[in-house]
């Protein structure tokens, strides 16, 4: 049987409708997902995993599924990882405006990178992690070369 079609009920009632709809659903096991960002129940598209609806909710100008996933993203990361991200994007500034050569900038980065692999990997702690980013850039890459 083909979709329930609106042009092939006489006496048609909403509530007709919405009965027939959620027969088919439960009998067609469709799957259906709470929007983690919303709380709206939708049928996933494309990947069936998915957390978030595509609907624009309210006054925003974006769908759940941009607004949530990058919400979750900001609420994972951790204090210290904003700390090494905001003196990461201090020094490319810095190269951008060409007040420090790319290849300092580089040599800093690489050391900047490997030292927080090791704390990520708790062979340093924040604190030796953070003394060395606070030090001042020409300093750390001298340290380096």
């Amino acid at each position: 049987m083909d979709r329930f079609s609106i042009a092939t009920v006489d006496h048609f009632s909403i509530d007709i409708y919405i009965r027939y709809e959620m027969t088919k659903t439960l009998t067609e096991k469709t799957l259906l997902v709470k929007c983690e960002n919303c709380g709206f129940y939708f049928v996933p598209q494309g990947k069936s995993d998915s957390k978030y609806c595509s609907r624009i909710k309210g006054n925003a100008e974006k769908p759940c599924s941009e607004i949530g996933a990058y919400r979750k993203y900001k609420k994972s990361i951790t204090d210290e990882r904003k700390y090494y991200i905001s003196i990461t994007k201090h020094y490319y500034y810095l190269v951008k405006n060409k007040q420090i050569s790319k290849s300092d900038y580089c040599i800093w980065s690489e050391y900047a990178q490997s030292l927080y692999k090791k704390y990520k990997k708790k062979d340093i702690t924040f604190q030796a992690l953070k003394k060395w980013l606070d030090l001042d850039f020409d300093k750390a890459v001298k340290m380096q070369k």
